[in-house]
């Protein structure tokens, strides 16, 4: 048996840990620069608040509701989904974690499945304070189903729930009955192309899905949509397996807060996505032999401009120095003037281990190889990765960074805020990210 576990209106339930007022009101996160809605509390999906939906559009709406409006606010969420992560592999021997807030594990060799996820989801609740949800079925679809189920039992009015946040289908009945109320487009890998594609043929919900002609549907759809069908007949065939992080590239990107002219300013937020790029790639103790620069204007600009250029270094690396001189070589190579810009971003690949590199037979006079001569080494980026990560993104940074931050933060109000930083009007404190938003308590 597998199960799901999935973590109930994730970036809500964080903001909520340290801030009690926001409990059983309506609540919604938004997405970068504060453009669209990316999680709702129960409250704020009641008074009609759409996943996706531009905040612009629903402002009358949270005026009228007192909606608590917040700016998504990712390294406090992935702190805490660290956090969750640990409890489960510490409980759990085959764990596979899916995104930020859902993992599945296998529930092999396991007596009382349910009373063991029920165990698991209230000492989950007890250590972080998120509330859980876990579905267990044969399969990852199925278990998916079995989620859904738990947050939307309205739908399903004859089903009996012994847990609360706890669920397993183990009967024929259960699933024929369960599959009858989901929905085409609400089963784990079916689209919208595909939904208007099943629609059409009169499939309308999973029992139907699940009894169609598989050798039709192959034919037509090819082998995913065949492997969910064997998937909600309780036959298995995506297995849960521990995703080894095996990164080909890396990009960092965003979106300006305001459109850009000036090379100066798309440089300043250059030097800081660099910055966030090596960062990564160190974390996963990789190092880069390539280097893309990409810039552009809006879609919807009438003067629209797009280009990217590439490095490739003679030996790879980790030399923030170094990749930053390609970088700004780059930007400089494919940057043009009188355009309106609205994005920029850095892209690392050909990553490999130390341990893969192909050492150069020969020195030439490249900016690569005259960083070498600096004796800037690997040792010496790891100890600026972890400084910055224990005291705060930009504490140890290039001169040339002028910012250091993708947007101002609560206790940086003295730090001069760039045309480029991130809408970010909202944010809450990084309570347990940053050492300057750790909450005070006075007695």
């Amino acid at each position: 048996m597998i199960g799901l576990l999935d973590c109930n209106n994730f970036y809500v339930s964080c903001e909520r840990l340290f801030n009690p007022k926001l409990l059983n009101k309506p609540v919604i996160i938004l997405s970068n620069n504060d453009g669209c809605v990316i999680s709702r509390s129960n409250e704020a999906k009641k008074i009609g608040i759409k996943m996706g939906e531009p905040f612009f559009k629903i402002k009358d709406l949270v005026k009228k509701w007192k909606i608590k409006v917040l700016s998504s606010n990712y390294s406090f969420y992935g702190d805490i989904s660290d956090r969750i992560m640990k409890i489960l592999k510490k409980n759990c021997f085959n764990i596979e974690v899916y995104s930020i807030d859902e993992a599945f594990f296998s529930l092999d060799g396991i007596n009382r499945k349910e009373i063991f996820c029920n165990n698991l989801a209230s000492k989950i609740l007890k250590w972080t304070g998120i509330p859980v949800s876990i579905g267990i079925a044969k399969t990852k679809t199925l278990s998916k189903i079995a989620n859904r189920v738990i947050k939307k039992k309205n739908d399903y009015p004859d089903l009996k729930f012994e847990y609360k946040n706890v669920l397993q289908i183990n009967s024929k009945e259960k699933l024929t009955y369960i599959l009858e109320k989901t929905n085409i487009e609400n089963i784990w890998g079916i689209g919208k192309g595909l939904s208007r594609f099943l629609n059409k043929i009169e499939v309308i919900n999973g029992l139907q899905l699940s009894k169609i002609n598989e050798d039709f549907i192959r034919q037509r759809k090819g082998v995913v949509l065949h492997r969910i069908i064997l998937e909600l007949r309780g036959i298995l065939c995506h297995k849960v397996k521990p995703i080894l992080v095996t990164k080909k590239s890396i990009c960092v990107s965003r979106s300006f807060g305001n459109k850009l002219i000036s090379y100066k300013e798309i440089k300043n937020a250059l030097i800081v996505y660099v910055q966030k790029a090596v960062q990564k790639m160190i974390s996963y103790r990789l190092l880069c032999k390539s280097v893309s620069v990409f810039l552009q204007t809006s879609i919807y600009d009438k003067k629209k401009y797009k280009n990217t250029d590439s490095y490739l270094f003679t030996e790879a690396t980790t030399d923030l120095s170094t990749i930053w001189k390609v970088s700004d070589l780059l930007l400089k190579r494919i940057y043009k003037q009188y355009f309106l810009y609205s994005k920029v971003g850095i892209i690392l690949s050909d990553l490999c281990k130390d341990n893969q590199v192909q050492r150069s037979l020969f020195i030439n006079k490249t900016i690569d190889s005259n960083a070498r001569k600096k004796k800037i080494d690997k040792d010496l980026m790891i100890i600026i990765h972890k400084v910055n990560r224990k005291f705060g993104d930009g504490k140890l940074r290039l001169s040339s960074d002028q910012s250091g931050f993708f947007y101002l933060r609560r206790g940086m109000e003295g730090k001069k805020k760039m045309k480029w930083s991130m809408k970010s009007d909202y944010c809450s404190p990084c309570y347990t990210s940053r050492w300057c938003d750790i909450p005070k308590v006075k007695v």
